[in-house]
């Protein structure tokens, strides 16, 4: 009985969440739909829901609880997305961008990793006696050190292979060249393969921001062929996915 109040406790707060000052827009495309109030809003949903993925394969919390425990990977595509069309956006819009991006972007993420690993591999050297030899292998083979990093340590990769992409090349059709290549050699050579088809969420939200205006023009006039295709396809894909490998990132 606790374990079901606890989960619809749960389900009803993640609902607050989702709809807390949403607003209903008329039959058309809002133009700023990506802006950037709208995506953070939308990453700390997919963060909740992630958390609660994680949650849900330890702990039954009732039927309503059940549904995140297929939508973690999800969840973390649709990260991947605004990730890379938050970077491309960026560099076609703001001044010198790349000139600052190890700084503002990849700082922002590896310190703070940086010093989870210090905990770990501290406790972990402690308790079960981790060796560099461990610590090394354990990145090689998908599965690092700190729980459920795999995200992070992706997207410090995916940005590095951007900034080389686009830091030192004035020709954005030969730096996305450079980085189509990259992305591929990541997907073809990537240890990680239980989870890297979420990657390619990353990639298609660089040209969502490289071609936003062509993409918003088709949404406009095609909007309702679109939807329902759209929605077509991921159910398909959602329902092969699931049969072949019974969930997963």
């Amino acid at each position: 009985m606790i374990n079901y109040v606890l989960g619809s406790s749960f389900i009803l707060l993640f609902l607050v969440m989702v709809f807390y000052k949403a607003k209903v827009f008329r039959y058309n495309v809002n133009g700023n739909y990506l802006c950037l109030e709208n995506t953070n809003s939308i990453k700390a949903i997919c963060a909740v829901s992630v958390m609660l993925h994680h949650i849900s394969n330890e702990v039954y919390l009732g039927p309503m609880f059940l549904p995140f425990q297929m939508v973690g990977y999800l969840m973390v595509s649709v990260f991947f997305f605004y990730s890379g069309y938050g970077l491309m956006y960026s560099l076609l819009h703001k001044e010198n961008y790349m000139k600052s991006f190890i700084k503002r972007r990849m700082s922002r993420l590896l310190l703070p990793y940086i010093g989870a690993l210090i905990i770990y591999v501290g406790v972990k050297a402690l308790f079960y006696g981790f060796s560099v030899e461990n610590i090394i292998n354990s990145f090689i083979s998908g599965s690092p050190i700190v729980d459920n990093s795999w995200f992070i340590v992706t997207l410090l990769i995916l940005y590095l292979m951007f900034w080389l992409s686009f830091r030192f090349i004035r020709s954005i059709k030969v730096s996305w060249i450079l980085f189509s290549v990259l992305f591929i050699l990541l997907l073809a050579g990537y240890k990680f393969v239980y989870w890297s088809p979420s990657i390619i969420s990353f990639f298609v939200g660089t040209i969502w921001g490289y071609r936003k205006e062509y993409i918003d023009r088709l949404l406009s006039t095609y909007s309702i062929r679109v939807i329902i295709g759209l929605f077509s396809a991921f159910s398909l894909c959602f329902v092969i996915r699931h049969r072949i490998s019974g969930g997963g990132y």
